[in-house]
């Protein structure tokens, strides 16, 4: 039997030796290498990414787990002239292993930057020998997720960090905070950014000027005011105004330092927030004592809730006015109406209540209808019914 007398769909027949073979032979056709793409073998795989009859479909497909056996397949620089486009139809994972080689050729890179997708851009844009024209144009790209991966370039010339720094997109703007080489200049104008995101990561700096370290604390955002509390070259006056900051979140960064005054820990131990209590817990040189206190801090909340609700209960029992009321159903049943009492005994019913102090019977309060009863509508007098085709006339008389 020869290659082109396999049918596609009993490929499962053939055996691993077998696939094998047909997968390298130049004379398999085009039906049979698209069965074999979905060999649970590797090896079979490889061997029909690299034979020069597969199709441009297959090979996209295939490209992501052999990225080098498909730029090495005799048949691609044919392909290529077939569809000057080639890469734009693969799939955006095959052409991210084709980037992600170091010794891809400039077609490849070329494609990249003219694919639709923003992850393959984006890879593009972390390649270490990336043009500076090309770099340029990434710069200048609609997705943010591109900028942002131009702004992390350790290359990046001082024209494109600038205006980087003035991007739209506040995570473009997080990621030049966190450039090593930041001018001084952009450094405090990045101080003030308006998003909090993008002052937190200048807070993360360690070569933070005073000046704007001071500048960020008197900011009055959690997420600043958090990280300035986890640095360790905080001053002191200013960790332990953070330790008593309102938010939940400075004071439980300020538990993270490696040096924590004792009085910080009695406070953060009956601090109202679970948040602090955690990161309380989370101390490596937290004494024993103090962890077994934590520890039973629920118990004695959940022991002081169920309490709570007992004494509310209790209250509402005790008045009158909260007293349980009577279920609807029971006020408007069946029992009630033949003078049964509603557990079903003998006794008597609405008509036979005891008058109150003012003469009338009480009513149930669950029925606001009983107690609020409705007016009778008015009913128009009865007129005689008239004739039909008779009508009186302005005289009195009777008119045909």
């Amino acid at each position: 039997m020869t290659f082109s007398e396999l049918d596609p769909r009993t490929l499962t027949a053939l055996g691993s030796a077998g696939a094998l073979e047909a997968a390298t032979s130049p004379r398999a056709p085009a039906d049979v290498l698209s069965g074999l793409s979905a060999h649970p073998s590797a090896q079979v795989r490889a061997g029909v990414a690299r034979n020069p009859n597969t199709p441009a479909e297959v090979l996209g497909l295939l490209a992501a787990q052999f990225p080098r056996e498909v730029l090495s397949n005799p048949g691609l620089p044919l392909l290529r002239l077939a569809r000057p486009g080639l890469l734009l139809g693969f799939p955006a994972e095959g052409v991210t292993a084709l980037l992600a080689l170091p010794d891809a050729p400039a077609w490849v890179v070329d494609s990249a930057l003219r694919h639709e997708d923003y992850g393959v851009r984006t890879a593009l844009a972390a390649r270490p020998d990336l043009a500076p024209e090309r770099v340029t144009a990434l710069a200048q790209d609609a997705g943010w997720q591109v900028r942002e991966a131009v702004a992390q370039r350790p290359d990046l010339p001082e024209a494109l960090l600038r205006q980087l720094a003035g991007d739209d997109d506040y995570d473009v703007r997080k990621a030049v905070a966190l450039r090593p080489d930041l001018p001084g200049d952009l450094l405090r104008t990045l101080v003030g950014d308006p998003h909090s995101l993008v002052r937190a990561n200048v807070a993360r700096r360690l070569d933070l000027p005073l000046d704007c370290l001071l500048s960020l604390a008197t900011g009055g955002d959690p997420d600043v005011l958090a990280t300035l509390a986890r640095r360790i070259d905080l001053p002191g006056n200013v960790r332990e105004w953070l330790s008593a900051s309102p938010e939940p979140l400075v004071r439980s960064a300020a538990l993270q330092a490696w040096t924590v005054p004792a009085a910080w820990l009695t406070r953060a131990e009956t601090d109202a927030d679970s948040d602090v209590r955690s990161a309380l817990a989370r101390r490596p040189d937290l004494r024993p004592e103090v962890m077994e206190r934590l520890w039973r801090v629920p118990r004695r909340a959940r022991r002081r809730a169920g309490r709570a609700a007992d004494r509310r209960k209790r209250r509402r029992a005790d008045h009158p006015r909260r007293a349980a009321r009577p279920r609807p159903r029971a006020c408007r049943g069946r029992r009630r109406e033949r003078g049964g009492a509603p557990g079903g005994g003998a006794g008597p019913g609405p008509a036979h209540r005891p008058a109150g102090p003012t003469g009338r019977r009480p009513e149930c309060r669950s029925a606001p209808h009983r107690r609020f009863p409705r007016r009778p509508a008015r009913r128009a007098a009865a007129r005689p019914r008239r004739r039909p085709g008779r009508r009186r006339a302005p005289d009195g008389g009777r008119t045909r």
